[in-house]
């Protein structure tokens, strides 16, 4: 993935819409996120004055490709 890459608002997922995407609980994907893309887990940004963490689309295929997540179960 490019790290330069500019996302927009519609390109990222909430932790609870990728964890509902992928058919798992909301704490499973927030340790996805601290593991990081390096060591088996998902890549996410904090922004904003909240600092919320958001998901780019695109990891939630390269994880469902990487660990070929049924789709429906």
């Amino acid at each position: 993935m490019n790290p330069l890459k500019i996302y927009r608002r519609q390109d990222m997922l909430t932790v609870a819409q990728f964890a509902k995407a992928i058919g798992m609980s909301r704490r499973c994907a927030y340790t996805l996120v601290e593991r990081g893309p390096d060591e088996g887990g998902v890549l996410a940004f904090r922004f904003g004055i909240k600092k919320c963490l958001r998901i780019p689309v695109e990891e939630l295929e390269r994880y469902k490709a990487d660990r070929q997540v049924v789709e429906g179960v």
